[in-house]
């Protein structure tokens, strides 16, 4: 931003630095900008594992995933080969993705998208639907997955 109006200006890389994090508490303590982390244990309270589950059980399969996550990207691909439809939520475009994030942390104990449920059942990431897309067995897998209750089967 202030390259573009040619206004010179220092740029410090927290993360980069040895002392980055003792830099960042100051800072939090001199602008007192650590509402937003409150705020995100608040909103991680208030998204219980029941809100989760109604994001889950929107359709057969679900992912959250990230935009420019290469592995969320390939998961998409893959159920888009089979013609499997398909939820995604994208938790970087989301208000609330970092909490939604944290909670599938929690939850899964898989620390990076793609979170991948079928059937309302955690199912894991890219690599244990890739083994599958790999073998031919993914289009099978998610069809001989438990049905939802109140879902119809082919039969019916």
């Amino acid at each position: 931003m202030f390259d573009f109006i040619n206004e010179p200006f220092w740029s410090f890389e927290l993360d980069l630095m040895e002392d980055g994090g003792v830099i960042e508490k100051l800072l939090i303590e001199l602008t007192e900008q650590d509402r937003h982390l409150k705020m995100a244990e608040k909103d991680l309270e208030k998204y219980n594992e029941n809100q989760l589950q109604k994001m889950i059980k929107c359709e057969r399969v679900v992912l959250f995933t990230k935009t420019f996550d290469f592995e969320s990207i390939e998961c998409k691909k893959m159920f888009d080969f089979i013609n499997e439809p398909f939820r995604s939520f994208e938790l970087d475009l989301m208000e609330d993705g970092g909490v939604i994030e944290k909670l599938l942390i929690e939850l899964t104990e898989q620390n990076r998208p793609p979170w991948i449920y079928a059937n309302d059942t955690f199912v894991g990431n890219r690599k244990s639907i890739q083994t599958l897309y790999n073998r031919g067995y993914l289009h099978l897998f998610v069809e001989d997955y438990p049905k939802l209750p109140g879902e119809s089967s082919d039969d019916d």
